[in-house]
């Protein structure tokens, strides 16, 4: 049997890759392809739950059964290649512990990496979302930036260069111009035909007021609570077309993210072939935040949550008491 393990990186069509391959997974079995089951977290059909467990995380804290490799390998035995993804594996700071459950030899290590500046935006766009994060868009860069290099490094380390596949996340170099038509040729050639009729475009990015709002309240809840709400805030992107999307990004600010970028860029390309063009332009979107409707738009987004019910309503109370 053969392993294709897709590590991300995150905000590279990871959720429209996980959905494709486990809404289609009767379709892949006929193939001799396997999503399994095993691992998966109950709320996405990502392979998170199994990245933690060979993190070291306790198998009965995520859930999972005591013997879960037994139940893993019963699912996996009958066919050809065996498929997992999962973003959370590429921040394992040592992929030793999940070389003792794929065997090196016949693992393929699939990372997707997008330009440094556009990956760090969508990050913190994330990371307002979904995490309690309450520093700006400069702050953000300079805090979180991340090697690529050294991350391929991690993993070829241990699977061999050979068995680590480093692909840029663009149109214009994706198979078919699409990320899932991309992993699927590389799992098995002319795979990318079970995803022809579908569309697995996934999570759009909040942006705007509301992230600006996002932004704020992070200021009085946790990192737990903010997960909590995370898909309550996604749930109101509709309610304004500039709640969605990209965010207006000064140029100063993507100049900053290319030059961080430099070194990483020169080693990628010479060790991997990877050639990440800097962008050096600023982004067009909508502004964040937009100080001429941000009192109209918070009140929108209170009405919101109050019709809804959604428990983001008690956190507003909480930052406005406190205000």
């Amino acid at each position: 049997m053969q392993f294709v393990l897709h590590i991300g990186t995150n905000k590279t069509g990871t959720s429209s890759i996980q959905r494709a391959f486990f809404e289609n997974r009767e379709a892949l079995k006929e193939r001799g392809v396997i999503y399994p089951l095993t691992g998966l977290e109950p709320e996405t059909p990502a392979h998170h739950h199994l990245s933690r467990v060979l993190r070291g995380r306790r198998a009965d804290e995520l859930g999972m059964e005591p013997a879960w490799r037994d139940y893993f390998v019963r699912e996996i035995r009958e066919y050809d290649t065996c498929v997992l993804s999962s973003e959370n594996f590429h921040t394992i700071p040592n992929p030793d512990c999940v070389a003792n459950l794929l065997p090196k030899k016949r693992t393929k290590v699939v990372v997707y990496l997008r330009e440094h500046a556009t990956y760090m935006i969508s990050w913190y766009q994330q990371a307002v979302q979904s995490r309690n994060t309450a520093m700006d868009l400069p702050e953000f860069v300079d805090a979180f930036f991340i090697s690529f290099t050294e991350l391929v490094d991690r993993w070829a380390k241990v699977f061999g260069r050979k068995n680590v596949i480093v692909r840029q996340y663009d149109r214009r170099t994706l198979k078919n111009g699409d990320v899932v038509a991309d992993l699927a040729s590389i799992v098995q050639p002319g795979l990318e035909s079970v995803f022809e009729n579908d569309d697995f475009a996934f999570n759009q990015s909040v942006a705007g007021n509301l992230l600006f709002t996002k932004r704020l309240l992070n200021c009085f809840i946790t990192k737990s609570e903010s997960l909590s709400i995370a898909n309550e805030i996604s749930a109101m992107v509709h309610l304004d077309p500039t709640f969605k999307g990209k965010i207006e990004v000064d140029q100063s600010v993507v100049k900053r993210a290319a030059f961080l970028a430099k070194n990483d860029r020169i080693t990628l390309k010479k060790r991997y072939g990877l050639d990440l063009i800097p962008r050096h332009e600023g982004i067009e979107g909508s502004l964040y935040p937009d100080m001429s409707r941000l009192k109209q738009d918070i009140e929108t987004i209170r009405a919101e949550c109050k019709r809804r019910n959604f428990k983001a309503d008690e956190y507003f109370e909480r930052m406005f008491s406190a205000l």
